[in-house]
C-alpha cells in the first residue's frame, strides 16, 4: 500500500517493504505514518500493518492477535499534570510496549489514550504467553518528572476469524475493551 516505511512502534520494515529514503521525504512520511506525541504507528498505518498481517496468516496459518488497550484515566493525568505528563505517560507506554514485543509486531496510536497492538502469532500459548506479558508491563506505575503516576488500563482482546478486514479485527478489540470498562476488568495500577 504504502512505497516507503521506517522503523514506527518498534516494527521493522515488513518484507516486500522498500528501504527509506532520506530527506524531507522521511520527515513527511514520519508525519502522515507516526503519532506526532510517542512516534507510533497512527491507525492508517496499523490497519495497513494489520491487513499484511492477516494476509500472512491466510497464506502461512497461525493466529492474529489484536490487543486493544485504553488508558482510562489519562484526562485525570492531564487535569493533574498538564498534557506534558499525560504525553509522558504515553511515551513510557509506548517505549514499555515496544520493548515487550518482537520486531515483527506493530504498536500504535489510535486515539487519545487508546494503544493497539497488533501480533502474528503460532498457537493459543503464544497468545497467552504475550497476554501475561502485557499485563506485567500494565502493572507497574509510570515516572513522570520524577512523580509516580498510576493508571488504569482497560485491555480488549480479539483474535482475527477467517474472512475479517483489518477494521472488523480493530473494532472488535475495541468492544472488547469496552465491555471490559463497563464490567470493571482492568488491567494495570
Amino acid at each position: 500500500m504504502f512505497d516507503q516505511f521506517t522503523t514506527v512502534g518498534g516494527s521493522e520494515p515488513q518484507s516486500g517493504e522498500k528501504a527509506p529514503r532520506s530527506g524531507k521525504y522521511d520527515q513527511l512520511w514520519q508525519l502522515s505514518m507516526a503519532d506526532p506525541h510517542t512516534g507510533l504507528a497512527n491507525k492508517l498505518l496499523l490497519l495497513d500493518r494489520l491487513s499484511q498481517a492477516l494476509t500472512r496468516r491466510q497464506r502461512h496459518g497461525g493466529q492474529v492477535f489484536v490487543c486493544h488497550i485504553d488508558l482510562t484515566n489519562l484526562g485525570e493525568i492531564n487535569l493533574e499534570l498538564g498534557y506534558t505528563g499525560g504525553n509522558g505517560v504515553l511515551c513510557e507506554m509506548a517505549r514499555r510496549l515496544t520493548g515487550i514485543l518482537r520486531t515483527e509486531d506493530t504498536v500504535g496510536r489510535v486515539g487519545g489514550s487508546e494503544l493497539v497492538a497488533v501480533m502474528s502469532v503460532s498457537d493459543e500459548q503464544a497468545v497467552e504467553l504475550l497476554t501475561r506479558r502485557l499485563q506485567v508491563t500494565l502493572d507497574d506505575p509510570v515516572i513522570v518528572g520524577g512523580r509516580k503516576i498510576s493508571f488504569v488500563a482497560v485491555v480488549g482482546v480479539a483474535i482475527a476469524r477467517d474472512a475479517e478486514s483489518a477494521e472488523e479485527v480493530l473494532a472488535r478489540a475495541d468492544r472488547a475493551t469496552r465491555v471490559g470498562s463497563t464490567q470493571g476488568r482492568r488491567l494495570g495500577s
